[in-house]
């Protein structure tokens, strides 16, 4: 018995193999759409896979924005993604289905609008707009700041636009933009690529490390997150 239990271990750890493997192979493939003028279908495709992903490394939390933005801050690789937008921020509260968030984004709509031009950190971000937020309030906010991240934009302006609209953009420039003294690089195919190869290789290790399909094969849910 210890022996059959060994042997399924071995194969369903091969059949894991097998299957990163072959997303390696179709994360490749990007590459050669770009480079034969298919640079919108690269991009589609590339943040359909990421999205695919967090929702089977996150499952069962429904939130796909969300499963987005963690997924790209725990296994991308690419701090720039995770660091907060001060306009974006603005947006994503505002446009939240929450009444509540709704509020604490137009509650902060002059204060976020001040602090444009660069990219900040979680607690930079909580510094800045404690003095005008109740303790729930702000409370709220942390639970929220993910909405804030360029993550969030690529997931609302660039696989958005692609997925619902044929679009053919290439990616989101930020003009002024500065994050470490520097000018924040377009999101785009440059950047995307290769956090979608350091998704699958994390997800990967993840899934081969525990034995299980993205660490929980589908079998243990954690409770969801509700909406906010």
């Amino acid at each position: 018995e210890a022996s059959e239990k060994e042997e399924n271990r071995k194969a369903k750890l091969q059949s894991i193999e097998a299957y990163f493997e072959d997303l390696e192979r179709r994360s490749d493939f990007l590459d050669k759409l770009d480079t034969k003028g298919h640079r919108s279908e690269g991009l589609l495709l590339c943040c359909c896979y990421i999205e695919a992903l967090g929702g089977n490394l996150y499952w069962p939390a429904g939130r796909s924005a969300r499963n987005f933005v963690r997924l790209l801050k725990e296994h991308g690789g690419e701090e720039v993604l995770w660091h907060i937008h001060p306009k974006q921020l603005r947006i994503g509260l505002t446009d939240a289905r929450s009444k509540l968030v709704q509020g604490i984004g137009q509650k902060l709509d002059k204060v976020l609008a001040g602090a444009e031009g660069r990219l900040c950190t979680e607690e930079q971000i909580l510094t800045l707009v404690e003095p005008f937020l109740t303790a729930d309030e702000l409370d709220t906010l942390k639970q929220n700041l993910w909405r804030g991240t360029l993550a969030a934009l690529v997931y609302g302006r660039v696989r958005g636009p692609l997925v619902h609209q044929l679009s053919t953009r290439h990616g989101v420039s930020l003009d002024q933009t500065i994050f470490k003294g520097e000018l924040v690089p377009d999101l785009d195919a440059r950047i995307l690529y290769p956090v979608l190869r350091r998704v699958i290789r994390g997800t990967k290790e993840l899934s081969l490390a525990s034995g299980k399909w993205y660490g929980h094969d589908f079998k243990a849910p954690v409770e969801s997150d509700r909406d906010m």
